[in-house]
This record gives C-alpha cells, structure tokens and sequence, in this order.
C-alpha cells in the first residue's frame, strides 16, 4: 500500500515539476575603452547561448578606438546573464566576479553601459 502511495506521489510531483517559460531575451552592449591603447578586436564572452566563454562574439566601433557596441538574441527563463568583454582575444577582469546583465522588466530590450576592465 505504501509503495503505490509512494509511487502516485512521485509521479505526480514528477509531472508537475516548475518550469520557467522561455522569453527572448534582446540584450544591446557598448563598452567604452578607456587608457586602452591599439583595440584591433573588441568583443563579449558569456555563459549561454548564443555567447560562449570559449569565442568571441564581436563588437563593432561606434567611435574607433573607443566605443564598441553589439547586440544579441537569447532564449532563456533565466533573468540576467553573465558576460565579460574581450580586448584583442584577451578576456577583461582577470580573477575578478563576471559581469551580470540584468535583463529589463518591462519590453524584451536590454541596454547595457560599460567601461571595458573597470567592473
């Protein structure tokens, strides 16, 4: 009796598990380089589709030498996301915390401000 009560109960709770739901994510970046001499390569590193910590997603200057914007596209429940941005394919904040991009409340566009090394 115990093991059929058990059973139901396992199954239930398993069918029913919490599931976030999805939401599409617009996330848009510019960092400023500042004191950064020769920025042949800007770009930002994160942990999730579609950013990895293994490649760079590119930036593109908006200001040569010194402003770098991008944009990206995610799929995730999940309410913020870790990056950091690369110089030259060198990642910034060398054993230091990851960046969080707390994604907006409200619209599904995301504007994030940064000064490249300075958390």
């Amino acid at each position: 009796m115990y093991k059929i009560f058990f059973l139901a109960v396992s199954i239930a709770l398993g069918t029913t598990a919490c599931v976030q739901k999805t939401q599409k994510r617009v996330v848009v970046v510019t960092v400023s380089l500042q004191q950064v001499e020769k920025a042949a390569k800007v770009g930002i590193r994160g942990g999730g589709n579609p950013l990895t910590w293994e490649n760079d997603w590119e930036l593109t200057p908006t200001i040569t030498d010194s402003v770098f914007t991008g944009s990206f596209v995610a799929n995730t429940a999940y309410n913020s996301y870790e990056v950091k941005f690369t110089l030259n394919g060198e990642m910034e904040l060398n054993n230091k915390p990851n960046r969080v991009i707390t994604f907006a409340t409200k619209g599904d566009t995301t504007f994030y401000n940064a000064i490249f090394n300075k958390p």
